[in-house]
């Protein structure tokens, strides 16, 4: 008895460039490239929500898409725009079950979301990974940090000095020349939140004189994290 196997399970040869040859699935390989390639397009457009995100993230798995920091780092930007810090958290557990290491641009999101969601806990806590992690800040993440630290102290009664440490640990490890608008702003803030004879205030307010007013930058961090 002869069986037949379908062509989706063993490609034959289309035709050959050399010794090259290059396989052709049921369908044609270009018509699994065009599709491959509008996934792709469909997957970068900033329009679409997270949910929207996560679906094409299935169906890519689905085709067999490989996906980059740089795609998950889109998928993190809607959760961020979204606010949904829980799916932003299960995706950073994804990227490491798939060996992909988490850049400052996937980082940032993950910081942002949780801020923006008023999980303050869960943003010390990220951040206190990302230093583990050796993972590199921007402005973007030394702000969501001042935020989440600021917060927790007025909110939850914290540790002043805590909280003053915390926010000296994120701005050293951004390594900071100048502060935007809006990073000045908080700074200030949790300098006024804090006791005349709290440890290392002076080292904080340091920062605060060497502030350039980057209006530019202050404006694009506007549009990933509500004015506090």
């Amino acid at each position: 008895m002869t069986v037949k196997v379908p062509l989706t399970a063993h490609p034959t040869p289309s035709f050959r460039l050399g010794q090259t040859t290059i396989p052709r699935f049921s369908g044609g390989w270009m018509h699994q490239f065009g599709h491959i390639y509008a996934l792709q397009r469909e997957m970068s457009k900033p329009t679409n929500s997270w949910f929207r995100a996560m679906e094409l993230w299935h169906v890519a798995r689905s085709e067999g898409v490989p996906y980059s920091s740089y795609n998950y780092a889109h998928i993190l930007q809607m959760c961020n725009r979204d606010t949904q810090w829980s799916q932003a958290m299960k995706i950073c557990t994804q990227m490491h079950r798939e060996g992909i290491s988490l850049e400052t641009d996937c980082a940032q999101h993950i910081l942002a979301a949780c801020v923006r969601s008023g999980q303050w806990e869960m943003t010390l806590q990220f951040f206190a990974e990302m230093r583990r992690r050796g993972i590199q800040l921007n402005e973007l993440c030394v702000l969501s940090v001042v935020i989440a630290t600021r917060s927790q102290c007025a909110e939850n009664g914290d540790s002043p000095g805590a909280a003053c440490e915390t926010a000296l640990q994120a701005l050293a490890s951004a390594r900071l020349t100048s502060l935007s608008n809006v990073l000045h702003t908080e700074v200030t803030k949790l300098l006024a939140a804090l006791p005349l004879d709290c440890p290392r205030a002076d080292e904080l307010a340091a920062y605060v004189p060497v502030c350039k007013r980057l209006s530019d930058d202050s404006q694009s961090m506007r549009l990933n994290l509500p004015e506090w």
